[in-house]
């Protein structure tokens, strides 16, 4: 009789574990669910933060932009080795923020609230992309921990707090991983659609084009990338071309400032310096060793956006804190990356 029943029992606790096994993916995404309405709970007081300098210029911009004037102007006559709080964003930002004015929320805290919802309802779309693309890989358990892993980190609520775009750059680029098995060509408009944010997601452009090569061709890729940063561009290129580009080549010379974090304490300031071509020379070096890397196969879009950006914060000689914001999506899928392809 005792052994009928340990049978028995066995049995069912066998038939639960399948039973658990086939509502898992259901399970965790409940969970996700749980994660992300907890995490928008916390951080919903940061909506009301008052703006500092940087979500200050934003807005002034974007009120600018939405006004019709060329926001961009004031950059022709520049010096880029000044530091200051000018128009160094890619146009869609201010667009954005110029929306939000046209819509009626045209004072500082009203707009500032507005801008911040935006960020904060686009990091709880980025849990649920980081779940999704790990269960398209056949692990929902590695997507509930990404999820948790991007939920509750420190530096997205610096993002959401001092109000900047990253988390929506971030959001689109996410989005743009989530359709480059599936469907390459809009994979490679939302990159570009995410570099007309911000230009972080940029120093992918070259990982989309080898990886995407024999799927659609190094010329097509590299047009669709592009199609969108430049039509966003196209008005104020026209407008005055010289500022234009100054203006987003400032983000690449431009030196560090007394807010900043800087490799101070490293010789490599004294060697190249901390502005200017010279001082970039480091960072460029390893972003074409990791490119070799990528065309050679070794390096998957995961593993290489991880590398990007924590090559951009190990050499560039300026970072600040929401930049860390960049690499936490992409630890628990570059991992989940690498255990796929040790298993092919």
């Amino acid at each position: 009789m005792k052994g009928k029943r340990a049978g028995g029992e066995r049995g069912c606790a066998g038939r639960l574990i399948e039973e658990a096994k086939a509502n898992g993916e259901e399970i965790c995404f409940f969970l996700v669910l749980f994660l992300a309405v907890s995490s928008a709970y916390i951080q919903y007081p940061l909506l009301s933060s008052p703006a500092g300098a940087d979500l200050k210029t934003i807005y002034g911009y974007s009120l600018a932009l939405s006004q019709g004037k060329n926001i961009y102007e004031r950059m022709g006559g520049q010096d880029l080795n000044n530091v200051g709080l000018y128009p160094c964003y890619m146009p869609l930002v201010y667009a954005s923020g110029g929306f939000i004015a046209l819509a009626g929320h045209g004072t500082l805290d009203d707009w500032a609230f507005y801008f911040r919802l935006l960020t904060l309802v686009l990091g709880v779309g980025i849990a649920f992309l980081i779940y999704f693309i790990a269960e398209d890989m056949g692990q929902p358990l590695i997507g509930l921990f990404g999820a948790a892993f991007w939920s509750f980190n420190r530096f997205g609520l610096v993002v959401l707090s001092e109000g900047h775009a990253d988390t929506v750059t971030l959001f689109i680029l996410l989005s743009s991983l989530y359709f480059f098995e599936k469907r390459p060509q809009l994979s490679c408009l939302l990159l570009g659609l995410a570099v007309s944010f911000k230009q972080f997601p940029a120093i992918l452009a070259p990982v989309y084009i080898i990886l995407l090569r024999e799927k659609i061709g190094l010329l097509k890729a590299a047009v669709l990338v592009s199609a969108i940063p430049l039509l966003s561009a196209a008005p104020f290129l026209i407008l005055n071309s010289t500022a234009f580009v100054k203006a987003m080549w400032w983000s690449f010379v431009r030196p560090s400032s007394q807010v900043s974090l800087v490799y101070s304490a490293s010789p490599m300031l004294d060697i190249f310096g901390d502005w200017g071509w010279l001082s970039r020379l480091p960072i460029a070096l390893m972003y074409v060793l990791l490119f070799v890397l990528v065309y050679a196969g070794r390096v998957g879009v995961y593993s290489a956006a991880l590398l990007a950006f924590t090559i951009f914060l190990a050499y560039n000689t300026y970072i600040y804190p929401r930049y860390f914001s960049w690499m936490i999506p992409f630890l628990p899928l570059a991992v989940l990356e690498l255990a796929c392809r040790k298993r092919k």
